[in-house]
């Protein structure tokens, strides 16, 4: 029974590490949050918790006591910190056979 479970563990986790960049329109998603953290999003604004999409033209924005780390669909790493406003305004992901540059 251990023998194929595993790569049936395996398998579901390839599966689920590509699912969250399905859409093209997604450029990241946001992994830690605090309460004072937002995303502007064509105007409209909204808490930015955890696993929430990034788009390129968002704004991401803390208060005073707010912070935020993103990773970007080529695993990059960004974090922000008090009163800060963060807009991506182009990216330009390249795309090899392994996947995201």
């Amino acid at each position: 029974m251990k023998r194929l479970l595993l790569p049936l563990c395996v398998g579901f986790g390839l599966t689920l590490s590509t699912a969250p960049f399905a859409d093209d329109s997604v450029i990241g998603y946001i992994k830690t949050s605090t309460d004072e953290t937002a995303i502007i999003e064509a105007g409209n604004k909204s808490k930015a918790g955890l696993g929430s999409a990034v788009h390129v033209g968002d704004i991401i924005k803390t208060d005073a006591n707010g912070s935020a780390g993103l990773t970007l669909k080529d695993n990059t790493v960004l974090s922000i910190g008090p009163n800060t406003e963060l807009k991506i305004e182009h990216t330009n992901f390249c795309r090899n056979r392994t996947g995201w540059n």
